[in-house]
């Protein structure tokens, strides 16, 4: 006895692991505001590009979560 072959169809099949509910869907990155800024301006100094890790430093320093503006902060000072 052989299975029976479905037949494949054009018509539109919804996906069951979406629910159309948006709202409720978690951030990717759900890392604190600035950090990511940071880490960047931390490579950037690691490179030896100190213009554009300075640019860096005082966007986090003027917007970032806390934490992030008092490290902003502290290494602006360090980089003078």
């Amino acid at each position: 006895c052989t299975p029976a072959v479905q037949p494949w169809t054009t018509a539109a099949v919804k996906p069951t692991w979406h629910t159309g509910d948006a709202q409720h869907v978690a951030p990717l990155n759900a890392a604190p505001a600035g950090r990511e800024r940071l880490e960047l301006a931390i490579a950037y100094l690691d490179l030896g590009d100190v213009d554009t890790a300075r640019d860096l430093l005082n966007e986090v320093a003027a917007g970032g979560d806390a934490a992030a503006r008092n490290e902003a902060t502290q290494l602006l000072r360090e980089i003078g």
